[in-house]
């Protein structure tokens, strides 16, 4: 029979016996352990079989294990709602903003113009990415009227989900007609339900 104070642990060495990693639980937590929580079992095992409490070996506070009562509202609790908070918030905004395509008017990589038989012609690159989980077709409608002269080769593009494409512009005007800081409009307008988007971007030239 044991002594006084002794504890409850009646050496049947279970826990090390079960434990993955071959250490003594019975000596405190150490570096080997790998939170498995077999030790836990095997010794609750045990005390049930022997009619005693459970939880001899399990995870707990300082207070638990002084068997003072337990704090429910903590500092650190408090600061795990503001952060909690913060990030549903700002998933909240993420979804908000979410777009469902990108367009965007580049210049081509090169001269910014060239001058050919009078006339002025700057070359550009849409950009155009499907954010959508479906199949998308984007009609290209250039808005800048006369004396600019569009040529668009794809003015439909069909792009798988999650897919991107670059299409080529060629606008040219007479270069008498060129004033100003002249600007170029684009409209790229999705099929289904999505907004069309407008895209501009500068015209350059030779100074007069």
């Amino acid at each position: 029979m044991k002594g006084e104070g002794a504890g409850d642990c009646i050496d049947c060495n279970r826990c090390v016996v079960v434990c993955p990693t071959g250490i003594d639980i019975r000596n405190g937590l150490q570096l080997d352990c790998i939170a498995c929580t077999r030790c836990i079992d095997a010794c609750d095992d045990v005390m049930a079989r022997l009619d005693r409490p459970k939880g001899l070996i399990r995870y707990d506070s300082q207070q638990g294990l002084h068997h003072e009562p337990k704090r429910f509202l903590r500092p650190r609790l408090a600061l795990y709602a503001v952060l909690g908070l913060m990030g549903l918030g700002a998933t909240t905004l993420a979804f908000r903003t979410h777009t469902p395509y990108e367009a965007n008017l580049l210049r081509l990589a090169g001269l910014p113009y060239t001058l050919e038989n009078g006339n002025v012609r700057n070359a550009y690159d849409i950009h155009l990415v499907n954010k959508e989980s479906h199949r998308v077709t984007f009609t290209i409608d250039p808005l800048t009227g006369a004396p600019f002269a569009f040529v668009i080769p794809m003015a439909r593009v069909t792009l798988e989900p999650l897919v991107g494409a670059h299409v080529p512009v060629f606008v040219t005007i007479p270069q008498g007609s060129l004033q100003g800081d002249a600007r170029i409009r684009i409209r790229v307008r999705p099929e289904g339900e999505g907004q069309p988007r407008t895209i501009e971007a500068p015209f350059l030239g030779p100074s007069r």
